[in-house]
């Protein structure tokens, strides 16, 4: 358990391969819960980032390839400039997978209007109207679970049934037969791309 009125939670500037498991982070002034800047290849499982009046995560400085698994990221109170759950900036490849809670007062998830690529979240529940893509070539992806199972209308399970699914401009997404239990693989299907703003 980490509280700071002034430092923040923790700061990682220019370092790469850490693992930040099982943490709680609580910025109480105008600090941040977490700070990634320049760092790369990072992963941060089962960490909680509260900040007060600030924001709860900020990737910043060309940092690249970090993972965030079942992260908690949040700011306190109803109202306030700047207070965001997460803040990018510059910052490419990064994967946020199975959320716990992501609510920024002011934002949910802020990109900067410097671009920043190819960060995914992968199970992950905010407020979309909450959610700004801005910079020229930035993109963000927003992707969710799926399994498809498949019965005869009697309910007997139908094994080796073939399952293939569209996007919604037809252009065939996957291919897979069911198993003995009547179910595909999980799959991992994007819901949608915000390019700069722009949502596909």
């Amino acid at each position: 358990i980490i509280s700071s009125s002034a430092a923040g939670g923790i700061t990682i500037s220019s370092y790469s391969n850490n693992n930040i498991l099982n943490n709680n982070l609580f910025a109480s002034g105008t600090s941040v819960g977490i700070t990634l800047s320049a760092s790369t290849n990072n992963t941060f499982m089962n960490n909680t980032a509260t900040s007060n009046t600030s924001v709860g995560i900020i990737l910043q400085a060309s940092s690249t390839n970090n993972t965030f698994i079942n992260q908690t990221a949040r700011t306190l109170g109803a109202s306030g400039a700047n207070r965001y759950a997460i803040y990018i900036s510059f910052s490419n490849n990064t994967l946020f997978r199975d959320c716990e809670n992501i609510s920024g007062a002011t934002g949910d998830v802020y990109y900067e209007n410097i671009p920043s690529i190819n960060n995914t979240f992968i199970n992950c529940s905010y407020n979309s109207a909450k959610e700004t893509v801005q910079g020229t070539g930035s993109y963000l992806v927003r992707k969710w679970y799926y399994q498809a199972y498949v019965n005869y209308s009697n309910g007997t399970i139908a094994s080796g049934a073939n399952v293939t699914a569209y996007n919604t401009t037809g252009l065939l997404q996957f291919t897979e037969l069911t198993n003995s239990s009547g179910w595909i693989q999980r799959k991992e299907i994007i819901e949608y791309n915000n390019a700069a703003g722009t949502r596909s």
